[in-house]
């Protein structure tokens, strides 16, 4: 090689390149073929990933309501500094189930049954998912994560043969167990289950989840008291939090803390830990935010739940999701089409109080928020190199 030519080692370009966002890695695909076959190895996807979730506070990705017919999606930085998300498919009739890695689950309601799909904004890869094992549209929940320890991203249905509403009446079913399905993206197939610890209890149809440390959560109840008749009316139902370990493919059931409303109480990650950020809310009086994280390590006192915060506040909101260190709330729906809550969200920091409103340019009332980390992780399972080439790509 000739001494007058700049030349950089292999291992040094990694490490650069590595601490780039993935919005750069993407253009500088276009460099060269060396970089672009890198671009797309399992490991350095990997390094990247790594680095940013360690040295990179993850975007807020909020959905909403602006077009009926598309969904309408916008990222908002540690900076908050906002931007629209571009080349979004035409989901009709979609929903985003979650975002793990860069990569978000998009469910299509607009078939029976519903489709899923696996889509990656900042690559603007998409695959659509195999149809499922079972068919039954209502009265599921649907969750999406990431383990580490088996490389491996799962989305689970859980059908319930109840739905939850309160006071309840059911019709008798023969089995009160859940139905139960897994997709793996390294196998490319969905496989059903059996779950007899989830007999008796009961998820909101659609309702959210939260995934943290290789499991997926979700809020349930555990059916209480009934009485018997034609038909079956319980009450007295135990709320609880319902988790599925991702490796193992095991589900536990973890009692509640001890709150004062279980009415506006909502899953959340803090501190990459499952927590309840709680809405208590007394006529007259300021609302008391809470949140409470779970220690897995159960502490002296017995209880696996603490409660880290309390935050009063003299505002109508609607909690949203925990973003860093702030709680991140939208106004209440009787607000959010006034001029005064539309296109906002407020945000209020953990640790100094401080409360800030914020006007999002452009979007109609913000329907749902997700922690979002940008990558180019593959829609595809890896295995050495990453299947780009059979990637079903948007234009941009």
């Amino acid at each position: 090689m000739d001494s007058d030519v700049p030349y950089l080692h292999s291992d040094i370009i990694k490490n650069i390149l590595k601490r780039l966002p993935a919005k750069s890695l993407i253009r500088f695909r276009s460099v060269c073929k060396d970089w672009k076959i890198l671009l797309k190895n399992s490991s350095f996807i990997a390094d990247h990933l790594q680095q940013q979730s360690c040295h990179q506070i993850p975007s807020l990705l909020f959905e909403c309501n602006h077009q009926p017919w598309r969904c309408c999606l916008h990222l908002l930085d540690s900076e908050l500094q906002v931007r629209k998300v571009h080349s979004v498919p035409r989901f009709k009739g979609a929903r985003i189930v979650g975002s793990c890695n860069g990569l978000l689950c998009v469910e299509i309601n607009q078939r029976i049954p519903s489709l899923l799909s696996l889509w990656n904004p900042a690559t603007s890869a998409i695959r659509d998912l195999p149809q499922g094992i079972f068919l039954d549209r209502f009265r599921r929940v649907t969750g999406f994560g990431f383990s580490p320890v088996v490389n491996d991203y799962k989305i689970v249905r859980i059908y319930s043969p109840y739905g939850d509403e309160t006071p309840r009446i059911y019709a008798p079913y023969d089995d009160e167990t859940p139905r139960v399905e897994v997709f793996s993206l390294n196998t490319g197939s969905w496989r059903g289950m059996s779950i007899e610890n989830l007999k008796k209890v009961s998820f909101k149809s659609n309702s959210s989840h939260v995934s943290a440390n290789g499991a997926i959560f979700w809020l349930g109840a555990k059916r209480g008291v009934r009485q018997e008749g034609p038909y079956y009316l319980v009450v007295d139902d135990v709320k609880v939090v319902v988790s599925f370990d991702i490796a193992q493919e095991v589900f536990t059931v973890i009692p509640m803390p001890n709150l004062e409303d279980h009415r506006n109480a909502m899953l959340s990650v803090y501190d990459n830990k499952v927590a309840i950020v709680s809405d208590v809310r007394v006529q007259g009086s300021p609302d008391l935010v809470d949140l409470w994280v779970f220690d897995e390590d159960t502490c002296e006192s017995g209880t696996t739940w603490r409660r880290i915060k309390r935050y009063t506040s003299n505002i109508s909101m609607d909690l949203t999701t925990v973003w860093s260190n702030a709680i991140v709330c939208k106004p209440s729906l009787y607000k959010e089409y006034t001029e005064e809550g539309r296109n906002v969200l407020y945000i209020i920091n953990l640790t100094t109080n401080e409360f800030k409103r914020l006007v999002i340019p452009y979007c109609g009332p913000v329907k749902r928020v997700y922690n979002h980390m940008e990558s180019i992780v593959s829609v595809w399972p890896w295995n050495g190199f990453l299947y780009y080439d059979i990637e079903r790509e948007l234009p941009h």
